[in-house]
């Protein structure tokens, strides 16, 4: 097991460690928002009385994989937060416990084989009941309240929340949600609507929910993809748009870093459309008193 491979292993304790803190979190570092990477820094510093800053987090921990393993002490200060003594203790124990789960599992193979001589009457049974089960699903649309049309797959998160656990709902096609519960109740989320959460009714096979538009994200959403000649109307709406104190995180493509713009240095990147601009998806949008404070950016 390399360094790097490791240091994933942590990034998947610091999360669990996050859990039992927020247990309303059920996700995974690509959809950890601001709000839990803020959280998480709260954490660090009432434990461990450390600093760790959200640029750190973003660079370091957010990636799907990572190219360089980070500093020392910042390995140790993840380590302690995640009940180890340090980096130094915990991998020795992935080392260690890697190195002992693959005896393991030369020692048993042979155990491990009954499993798969089960009576074919019993596989067939499993079958039928989740056969059954897949017959009763129950179809949940989207769509834009004032348009009447469906929301794109892209632009929406549904979560299953009937358990005081947030899971992820797949979107299909048309921006629907197919589910075998009977009832549940789920929370829609999205960067250009209004968050709404749903009661399903047991009675029902089709639910369709109306989501209300975000006025300030989709006229952002515009501005990065329409070719708009007028500048300086552009810039008086992005200035009244815009709060002063605004961050905009740009994720970049490829897991190289991210760059910051303040109120000015985002009105400036988007006042001229350019062909970078239309590789730009937004991925989240806050308001403040009917001003946008905060957008994260990703770049495709």
């Amino acid at each position: 097991m390399t360094e790097l491979e490791v240091f994933a292993e942590l990034k998947k304790e610091v999360l669990l460690t996050y859990q039992k803190h927020y247990p309303f979190f059920s996700g995974t570092w690509k959809n950890f928002s601001s709000k839990d990477i803020l959280q998480l820094i709260d954490l660090i510093e009432k434990e461990q009385r450390n600093t760790v800053s959200e640029k750190w987090v973003y660079t370091h921990l957010k990636p799907d994989s990572n190219e360089r393993l980070p500093r020392k002490d910042m390995l140790d200060i993840f380590s302690k937060f995640s009940g180890y003594s340090g980096w130094d203790e915990f991998h020795s124990k992935i080392k260690n416990s890697n190195f002992e789960s693959s005896k393991a599992k030369t020692q048993k193979t042979y155990y491990k084989n009954w499993i798969f001589i089960i009576p074919a009457f019993f596989i067939l049974g499993l079958g039928s009941f989740f056969w059954l089960r897949k017959s009763a699903k129950k179809e949940i649309s989207i769509i834009n309240a004032y348009s009447g049309k469906e929301i794109p797959n892209d632009e929406i998160k549904i979560y299953d929340v009937t358990d005081s656990i947030k899971k992820n709902l797949t979107v299909e096609e048309k921006s629907t949600v197919k589910t075998e519960k009977d009832s549940l109740k789920i929370v829609i989320e999205s960067p250009f609507y209004q968050s709404k959460i749903v009661n399903i009714s047991a009675d029902k096979s089709k639910t369709e929910i109306q989501l209300q538009p975000n006025d300030n994200a989709m006229m952002i959403k515009a501005f990065l993809s329409a070719d708009i000649k007028d500048w300086e109307t552009r810039k008086k709406q992005l200035n009244n748009m815009l709060s002063e104190n605004i961050e905009v995180i740009l994720m970049l493509r490829d897991n190289l870093g991210s760059e910051y713009f303040d109120k000015g240095d985002f009105i400036k990147q988007i006042l001229i459309p350019t062909n970078r601009l239309k590789k730009w998806k937004i991925v989240e949008i806050k308001n403040e008193e009917e001003k946008v404070n905060f957008i994260r950016i990703q770049e495709e």
